[in-house]
């Protein structure tokens, strides 16, 4: 009977105070459902807009890259454009009637010299040239190797557009060049009239890794160099096995102009 009323007279004065704590949990938690949805709401807007940024970011310092690509080979170019009208290589082309051997060799020395000098300039793009005289049949290059006239690989190649390969059979597995032929023929790009001067540009793949290597050194992702149906060019440091993965998912789709895309290879997101 005492237990009894000892239970009875705990449980009504445990009562009230049990009922409050319950109160305030329920307010506790009521009040924290908003700022817990304020939370996750605030955190996705936060990481949508820094995702935005990067991708922005990325976007910009991209076009930049390419924009020095463009700018070297149009500084490329105008030197082709100028060095065609050089007097030292338009005599290279002329009949040289009255010239002996000791001028012959000194118009080759200065129009090979200039060539040097000009591929020699920035170290990042080197580029090789060569003056064809397809009136006297002859060739002068700075490159290491020995070049011969050849009119029919001229011929092959005067389109007057940047190609990526110059038709010649290439080591499975090694990366061609670029190359541009510029003939003095006004309005005559792609045909040789007989008397043309033409003056070769090419530079190899080591110049495109030159800039990636310099875009990847300042932090900005790990670039690589596409066109469908080529091998890519990579930067140095890259991971092969996921350029692989990424070359692979490339050749898959249609590319058309610029767009976004993060494409998730192995544990890497790339952007």
């Amino acid at each position: 009977m005492v237990l009894r009323q000892s239970a009875a007279y705990v449980k009504k004065k445990m009562g009230p105070r049990y009922s409050l704590f319950a109160k305030m949990n329920i307010l506790i938690l009521v009040l924290f459902i908003p700022i817990i949805i304020l939370f996750t709401y605030s955190n996705e807007i936060a990481t949508n807009t820094i995702s935005k940024e990067l991708r922005g970011s990325n976007m910009k310092q991209l076009s930049f890259l390419s924009s020095q690509i463009d700018s070297r080979i149009n500084q490329t170019i105008d030197f082709v454009i100028t060095f065609s009208k050089d007097p030292n290589v338009e005599k290279f082309n002329g009949l040289n009637i009255w010239d002996d051997l000791y001028d012959r060799m000194q118009t080759r020395y200065v129009v090979q010299e200039k060539m040097m000098l000009q591929s020699g300039i920035t170290n990042i793009w080197p580029v090789t040239y060569t003056v064809y005289s397809q009136q006297n049949k002859e060739a002068i290059s700075n490159s290491k190797d020995t070049i011969k006239y050849d009119e029919a690989y001229l011929n092959d190649n005067m389109t007057g557009a940047w190609t990526y390969g110059d038709g010649r059979e290439s080591v499975p597995d090694d990366q061609q060049s670029f190359h541009w032929f510029y003939t003095d023929s006004l309005g005559h790009q792609g045909a040789l009239k007989g008397s043309n001067l033409v003056v070769q540009a090419s530079f190899g793949h080591e110049n495109i890794e030159n800039m990636l290597d310099t875009y990847k050194a300042g932090g900005q992702g790990d670039p690589i160099f596409y066109r469908q149906g080529e091998a890519p060019i990579l930067n140095r440091s890259a991971s092969k096995e996921l350029a692989s993965e990424l070359v692979a998912f490339l050749d898959g789709r249609q590319l058309d102009g610029t767009e976004q895309e993060v494409v998730r290879l192995g544990i890497r997101a790339i952007w």
